[in-house]
C-alpha cells in the first residue's frame, strides 16, 4: 500500500530494509522515516521496520539448522521484500506464492533494488 501511495518515500523504507538486512538497527533511520505519511497505510513507517527486523530474526533463529536453499534464512523474506518493491505481482499472488516457493535466487542474494532498475 505504501509502495502505490508514494513511490519516492516508499523507497526510503524499502532502503532501510536493505540495511536492516545486512545488520543495521532500525532505530537508525527513525529521524529519516518518522515523519513519512502515505495516503494509504496500516501502519507507520518505523513499525514496518521494527517488523522486518523482527521477522528476519525469527526466520534464522527457526532455519538455520534447517536444509533450506535460503541462506542467510532470512533471505527468504527478504526477496519478497524485493519482490514487492518491484511490484512485479499483485499482492494476493505474491502472498500465495511465499506460502509455497522460495522467492527468485536473484532476489534473495545481497544487493541493493534500485540497483538493479
Amino acid at each position: 500500500m505504501k509502495r502505490e501511495s508514494d513511490k519516492t518515500s516508499s523507497n526510503i523504507i524499502f532502503d532501510s530494509l536493505e540495511d536492516i538486512y545486512l545488520g543495521e538497527d532500525p532505530l537508525s533511520f527513525k529521524n529519516e522515516i518518522e515523519n513519512l505519511e502515505f495516503r494509504m497505510q496500516l501502519d507507520n513507517a518505523m513499525l514496518n521496520l521494527c517488523y522486518g527486523q523482527l521477522f528476519m530474526m525469527e526466520q534464522d533463529i527457526n532455519w538455520a539448522e534447517r536444509k533450506t536453499e535460503c541462506k542467510p534464512p532470512r533471505s527468504y523474506l527478504m526477496g519478497y521484500i524485493r519482490m514487492i518493491h518491484l511490484g512485479g505481482k499483485e499482492i494476493d499472488r505474491l502472498l500465495w506464492s511465499a506460502t509455497r516457493n522460495p522467492p527468485p535466487k536473484r532476489l534473495r542474494e545481497n544487493y541493493k533494488c534500485n540497483e538493479n532498475h
